[in-house]
C-alpha cells in the first residue's frame, strides 16, 4: 500500500510527536520516582514498584516500535533496491513520468 506524500509527511510528524510525547512522559514519570525516593510506606513502595515496571515496559516498546521502524524502512529500500534492478526500464520510465509531471506543475505555476 502506498500512501500519497502528504501522508506520508502527516505519518512521520505524527510518529516523531508521539516519540517525543513518549519520551516526555518517560522523563517526567523517572523525575516523579527520584523524587518520591525518600517516601514510605508498603502502598507508597508497591505503587512505586508497579510504576517502575510500567515504566520498563513502556521503554522496551518504545525501543521495540524503533527498530520495527527501522527494520521496515530498510525493507522498503531494498525491496526498492530490488524492483529497479529486476525492471529497469519500468523504473526509469516512472521517474520519467514523475519529472515531466513536475515540469508541468512548476511550468504551470510561473505562467500564472
Amino acid at each position: 500500500m502506498h500512501l500519497p506524500l502528504s501522508h506520508r509527511h502527516a505519518a512521520k510528524a505524527s510518529r516523531r510527536r508521539m516519540n517525543r510525547d513518549v519520551r516526555k512522559l518517560i522523563d517526567s514519570t523517572e523525575d516523579l520516582l527520584r523524587s518520591t525516593a525518600s517516601y514510605t510506606g508498603a502502598e507508597v513502595q508497591e505503587a512505586r514498584l508497579r510504576l517502575k515496571q510500567q515504566l520498563d515496559a513502556a521503554r522496551d516498546n518504545v525501543d521495540d516500535w524503533r527498530d520495527y521502524a527501522s527494520e521496515t524502512a530498510r525493507r522498503a529500500y531494498d525491496d526498492t533496491g530490488e524492483y529497479v534492478r529486476d525492471h529497469p526500464w519500468r523504473a526509469a520510465s516512472m521517474a520519467l513520468g514523475v519529472a515531466a509531471l513536475v515540469a508541468c506543475i512548476i511550468g504551470g505555476a510561473h505562467r500564472r
